[in-house]
């Protein structure tokens, strides 16, 4: 059922209907504290990051999700670890912060790296190059 609302809602927020995206998000945040499982909580929390970053809601995201979650990076699981830094470094670099926007892209491209994951290197690599464009470089 978590999958089914992760995998829903981001079809939704594909779409633009932010509204019912947030509402599987939610829901699959809900099923992820049911079964006391911190790594689909983690990745609940990233996709409604994701969300909040396609409504343009950049310091939401930062504030509510992205730190807060920082404190719990050494228990999520690598996948989700690298999701995450991937959009902390991509919030980091809307919001004009170049060098942690390279630090934290920089450590999900090692993660996806180590998991042998071309979707998501090349993602992350894309993601460091804008970080690069972006500082005039």
């Amino acid at each position: 059922m978590f999958v089914a609302h992760i995998d829903i809602g981001t079809s939704y927020r594909l779409l633009k209907d932010f509204n019912r995206a947030r509402e599987h998000f939610y829901k699959g945040l809900v099923l992820a504290g049911e079964m006391n499982d911190h790594d689909k909580t983690s990745l609940a929390k990233v996709h409604l990051v994701l969300c909040l970053l396609d409504e343009g809601q950049l310091k939401q995201a930062i504030d509510e999700y992205l730190i807060p979650m920082m404190q719990c990076k050494n228990i999520m699981k690598p996948q989700t670890l690298a999701l995450y830094l991937e959009q902390f470094g991509n919030a980091c670099r809307s919001a004009a912060k170049w060098g942690e926007a390279r630090k934290y892209l920089q450590e999900a491209l090692a993660i996806a790296r180590d998991l042998k994951d071309p979707q998501l290197v090349s993602n992350c690599c894309g993601d460091l190059g804008n970080v690069f464009r972006s500082e005039g470089r």
